[in-house]
């Protein structure tokens, strides 16, 4: 069973000193000649063409090839906000698709009362997030 939760906009992760951080957004047509890195076991996007740089498994080797030179990478915006680095600097990317967060569990464990409860609480913060983006507070 999986229950969608909200779309996280993809962002891209450039070196700070790279000439496209002078940009308010960075679009799929701008990386085009740029190399993108991508985890080993990803599949190929829109954007750039793929980067010499192999054996990436987790978005912090992601982001110190990205820091290091071997290429740029799209990386979901609440990563990006996580993942904060002087040495990399983020620009969203219109028409880049946005991951799909969601949760995932088998039926039988979906039925259990403990997991129905964390979905309706999961479900319930992003309704409550939803709501409140864009606020002031």
């Amino acid at each position: 069973m999986v229950t969608p939760l909200f779309d996280d906009p993809e962002v891209v992760a450039l070196p700070a000193a790279h000439r496209l951080t002078g940009r308010d957004s960075v679009s799929l047509a701008d990386l085009a000649s740029e190399p993108m890195l991508r985890y080993d076991t990803a599949p190929g996007n829109e954007a750039g063409y793929p980067s010499a740089k192999r054996g990436i498994r987790t978005m912090e080797e992601k982001l110190e090839a990205v820091a290091l030179g071997h290429g740029l990478a799209l990386v979901p915006a609440t990563a990006a906000a996580y993942y904060q680095r002087p040495d990399i600097a983020y620009r969203p990317a219109p028409g880049a698709p946005p991951y799909q967060v969601a949760l995932a569990a088998t039926t039988d464990t979906a039925q259990r009362p403990k997991a129905q409860a964390f979905i309706r609480t999961a479900l319930a913060v992003t309704e409550r997030n939803a709501a409140n983006r864009g606020r002031v507070l």
